[in-house]
């Protein structure tokens, strides 16, 4: 996901840049035709005339901002981590000391990416909501996951354990 976001940006920059010379080129040539068209024969240059019209600066301004765009996406941090291969290990030693329900839980938890609503975890179980409830504490009790408040349900969040239980 994080690649095909950093090509969408380098793909935007490029056709920014390839708008620049094509921008560029149509305002030199309104301004020279705007100059042929001038009907003063003599005297001081027609000041009507002969301006690099306001549209350019429009363009010029919209190709920055979209070369601003493209460098945000192609230096974005994602903000949610993947596990890596030690947070694994220690996440299935954790799994191993858990039992029946607990277990269950903990792995729609695991399962559920960045972040799970408790109400998925009594959908996915058919436990009740005081079940998982009491399931969740023990969880919590355990550093196996977070709770955060969010409304009137909880989010919740796989914390890497310290040690073994």
């Amino acid at each position: 996901m994080e690649m095909n976001i950093k090509k969408v940006g380098l793909i935007i920059i490029l056709l920014a840049i390839i708008l620049l010379p094509i921008l560029v080129s149509f305002s030199l040539k309104i301004a020279e035709v705007s100059m042929s068209q001038c009907v003063h024969a003599a005297g001081p240059p027609c000041s009507i005339t002969g301006h690099i019209p306001i549209e350019f600066y429009v363009g010029v301004a919209s190709i920055i901002v979209l070369i601003g765009f493209g460098v945000f996406l192609i230096f974005k941090v994602q903000k949610h981590e993947k596990f890596t291969n030690e947070t694994l290990k220690k996440i299935e030693e954790a799994e191993k000391s858990l039992e029946g329900d607990e277990s269950k839980v903990y792995q729609i938890i695991i399962n559920g990416g960045e972040a799970v609503y408790q109400s998925e975890i009594m959908g996915k179980c058919g436990f009740s909501k005081v079940k998982v409830t009491r399931i969740l504490d023990k969880l919590e009790g355990k550093g196996l996951i977070e709770r955060r408040r969010r409304g009137m349900t909880n989010i919740l969040l796989v914390k890497v354990p310290n040690k073994l239980l």
